[in-house]
């Protein structure tokens, strides 16, 4: 688990288990291996999202699932 303040922790847990600990109108899984809080989202785009200044790959399956989350009118 890494923090806003780039210290981390590490979670004796399966991601789908801490995720179900974790508010799910905050938090929101973007990879198999990756879970942000929508909070720390500053841009997004078709293969990752920029979160708190770094980039992070955002999975195919779950692009159009975290742009229905955030309210995002997707154009062409």
């Amino acid at each position: 688990m890494f923090l806003s303040d780039k210290s981390h922790y590490l979670v004796r847990s399966s991601l789908s288990g801490a995720l179900k600990k974790l508010p799910s109108d905050i938090f929101i899984k973007i990879h198999r291996s990756l879970v942000v809080s929508i909070y720390f989202i500053d841009d997004i785009s078709k293969d990752h999202l920029i979160v708190d200044g770094e980039p992070m790959p955002i999975g195919n399956q779950y692009y159009k699932m975290t742009i229905k989350r955030l309210n995002i009118i997707e154009y062409a």
